[in-house]
């Protein structure tokens, strides 16, 4: 939620690509000082309070990184929001929790925009202020994201909705962030060797850019809409079209318990919205071929009914049919443990380009590594952050036995959206223990199977009756 009141006057944001930088690069000198500084101290010190000082600067830098990336907003601030439920593994396990509670302010939380600076973006929108188009329109905000921030409002023939509003000067904050991204592109190779440092900031790029434009998201969010419209367990608010412009989104008001309500329910009802968020992120792919990247928690709602609500469709890849079958059908060899076809498939489609390197067992083994047994396996599997972490390090982590596969690949640009959705629900699935055989589940769209569980019965007939 948005911290402050919206009467505040808020920093100016920073736009420079030069400032920006310098703010970001403050940012680790910083936190590197801090660790010196607790080794320092804890020089001849007990064990017990040596772990104290580096228990303590390790909160001081999450918590510098809070303020910096919240200030910051923009790409800055979406690093930060997938860092608050993403364990890459490279933070020490004893001081996860202690990233993760201050962090996780960055999913719904920055500095607000004052009242005057909702009402000048709102104006360059639609030639006047709220009051024009709203009979309610309140000045808090109840959210406030990486972008945008959103209030709530009441249109003049009673509507409940939600209008997300882009902060000014966020656009070419974004580009400034981008361009010092692009500066380090030659580091891809040697942490992402199987990535194109090219094709990889070119989707970057268009992901973020795209998101700039409230249009288009608004033009997603009603596809997934239009989709799920009426279905027995997830709803997605529609738009009021007339209302959306280029940096204001209108849409209707659903509202329900966060996901840190939802982490501390019992584990039935974990179970039950863990199988929910799978299958909307999987089954919306395998089945529609287009999904939603964006699967941070802040994006979910949690209704009394055991409905789940879906938000922020800035992220969505809609796929070429071509492109769709594909992966499709790669999924179905990776389940059924073809390691040949797989391997063969993987070499028609581009993605081993020399297939005299790349031995088809250490390929699958490979694979397998990057979504652990959730689908490959078919048996009840909890989802652990050690399974996050396997996903994220056989990505390319240089200190991985995978690193030299992944140097022989040639990934294409969609699936790293994919990669990057399949991570994110992985880590949230993790975040609920959530326990389901996944295998079976995805088999339902993969292999046409027939319905696994009450929920699966529920959504084969929903997707039957249209």
């Amino acid at each position: 939620m948005g911290a402050g009141t919206s009467d505040e006057p808020q920093e100016k944001l920073r736009t420079g690509r030069v400032g920006r930088a310098r703010r970001s690069g403050g940012l680790g000198i910083r936190s590197g000082t801090g660790f010196a500084l607790a080794g320092m101290r804890g020089l001849g010190r007990s064990d017990e309070r040596k772990a104290d000082l580096y228990a303590d600067a390790h909160r001081k830098a999450a918590e510098q990184m809070r303020l910096v990336l919240g200030q910051m907003k923009g790409a800055a601030t979406k690093l930060g929001q997938l860092a608050s439920f993403v364990d890459n593994g490279m933070i020490p396990p004893e001081y996860r929790e202690i990233y993760q509670e201050v962090l996780a302010e960055l999913r719904d939380s920055v500095p607000p925009m004052t009242t005057a600076q909702v009402a000048e973006v709102f104006e360059a929108d639609h030639g006047g202020p709220p009051s024009a188009v709203f009979a309610e329109f309140e000045d808090e905000p109840m959210a406030a994201a990486s972008i945008g921030q959103v209030h709530r409002a009441r249109l003049f023939d009673g509507t409940r909705v939600v209008v997300k509003i882009q902060y000014p000067g966020i656009a070419d904050a974004i580009r400034a962030d981008l361009k010092n991204v692009k500066a380090f592109t030659w580091l891809v190779p040697l942490f992402a060797p199987g990535l194109s440092a090219d094709a990889l900031m070119a989707e970057v790029e268009r992901s973020l850019l795209e998101e700039l434009d409230y249009r288009a998201e608004a033009a997603h969010q009603h596809r997934f809409a239009e989709a799920y419209r009426g279905h027995p367990f997830i709803v997605v608010p529609d738009v009021v079209a007339e209302l959306c412009g280029e940096r204001t989104l209108v849409a209707e008001e659903v509202s329900g318990a966060g996901f840190d309500e939802i982490c501390a329910a019992d584990q039935a009802t974990r179970d039950r919205a863990g199988e929910i968020l799978f299958r909307f992120a999987f089954g919306t792919l395998y089945r529609l071929g287009f999904f939603n990247a964006d699967t941070h928690p802040g994006n979910y709602a949690f209704l009394d009914d055991g409905r789940v609500v879906f938000y922020d469709f800035g992220t969505t890849k809609v796929l070429a049919h071509e492109t769709f079958r594909e992966f499709v059908g790669l999924a179905r060899l990776l389940m059924d443990g073809d390691v040949d076809g797989l391997f063969d498939e993987c070499v028609r489609t581009g993605f081993i380009p020399r297939p005299d390197r790349v031995d088809p067992t250490r390929f699958y083994g490979w694979l397998r590594a990057q979504l652990g047994e959730l689908i490959c396996d078919d048996g009840v599997v909890t989802v652990t952050p050690e399974m996050v972490a396997d996903a994220v390090a056989s990505a390319g982590d240089p200190r991985n036995d995978w690193y030299s596969l992944t140097r022989q690949l040639d990934v294409h640009p969609e699936a790293i959206l994919i990669g990057r959705m399949e991570i994110g629900i992985i880590a949230v699935l993790a975040r609920l223990s959530a326990t389901a055989n996944w295998h079976r589940i995805a088999s339902e769209w993969v292999h046409d199977a027939a319905p696994s569980t009450d929920l699966g019965r529920l959504d084969a007939e929903f997707f039957a009756s249209r």
